[in-house]
């Protein structure tokens, strides 16, 4: 069996969905979601869940402050949730024999060069991304086994998930005009693609460190473009910098990933933006009203 720890964030519920109750176990804090158990990473270990000995061999840990911003202006309360308890719950997974699975981020990098393998040395400019580096390290200089996933940004398909493309949509159904930055290129990746390569690691028992990002390096910009042209609606879209947006904190500027590793172990193949954005376009059109169209 699996445990997600954390399957009512964005990331765990869909790796639970996948699942399903016969081969997972779900956890969630303070969003319950039907059919897992509370477990509370600042009150409770893992021994309260009362997993049976081997019962488990795999758990993703999916909780944590992902918000950049929060992370520094919350400075103590999000290193507590992302860095100490993560290490003691990393230490009690390793304790009931029980692989851990990290979710880092391309943030661990400072963004000065790009295209990122698995052997850049990280350099965390951001409070969020120094944080999953320091579990990282924890993973790397006390465990021997042991899985490191490092996203890239998650796009997903379905309206209203709180994600890109859903979230220029929103805004496009709302007349408004888009702000997007032409300086930060990223990877981004499906989460249907995130789902199916790290349960295909869970099944294939891979161990090390591995980059999570789709095959394309953009901007929001030309992800925008891409987006607007197939769903075929007028819609301006203003240039912006970076400075322009109040950020509390840094924003490294190329944090695109080489994935080529992870793909060569599990023999996927991550969809392309275009079908990402033409698989947001079909699930919109079923049930939302239509933009205005070109003519």
């Amino acid at each position: 069996m699996i445990l997600v720890l954390g399957a009512s964030s964005y990331v765990g519920k869909h790796i639970y969905a996948y699942l399903g109750g016969t081969e997972a176990m779900g956890t969630h804090n303070k969003n319950p979601l039907p059919h897992t158990v509370h477990f509370d990473s600042a009150r409770m270990c893992i021994p309260e869940l009362g997993l049976r000995p081997n019962e488990v061999s795999h758990a993703f840990i999916c909780f944590g402050e992902t918000r950049m911003d929060e992370c520094k202006t919350n400075a103590d309360q999000s290193y507590e949730l992302n860095v100490s308890r993560t290490k003691r719950v990393i230490d009690d997974l390793v304790s009931a024999n029980i692989k851990p699975i990290f979710f880092s981020s391309d943030y661990v990098f400072d963004g000065t060069k790009g295209n990122y393998s698995e052997n850049d040395a990280p350099n965390p400019i951001t409070a969020y991304g120094a944080h999953k580096y320091e579990v990282e390290r924890y993973l790397s200089d006390h465990y021997s086994d042991y899985l490191i996933l490092r996203l890239s940004k998650i796009i997903g398909s379905e309206s209203g998930d709180g994600r890109l493309p859903s979230i220029w949509h929103q805004q496009i159904q709302r007349g408004e005009e888009v702000c997007c930055d032409d300086e930060q290129s990223f990877s981004p990746i499906h989460i249907e693609d995130v789902v199916a390569a790290a349960t295909a690691a869970v099944k294939l028992d891979l161990s090390g460190l591995f980059n999570l990002g789709g095959g394309e390096s953009v901007t929001r910009v030309e992800l925008f473009r891409r987006l607007r042209f197939i769903l075929a609606v007028d819609t301006n879209l203003t240039r912006c910098s970076i400075s322009d947006f109040d950020f509390e904190d840094n924003r490294p500027l190329d944090i695109s990933l080489d994935s080529r590793k992870i793909l060569a172990a599990t023999n996927l193949e991550f969809k392309s933006i275009d079908s990402s954005c033409r698989e947001f376009a079909d699930s919109v059109s079923k049930d939302q009203p239509k933009a205005k169209t070109r003519t």
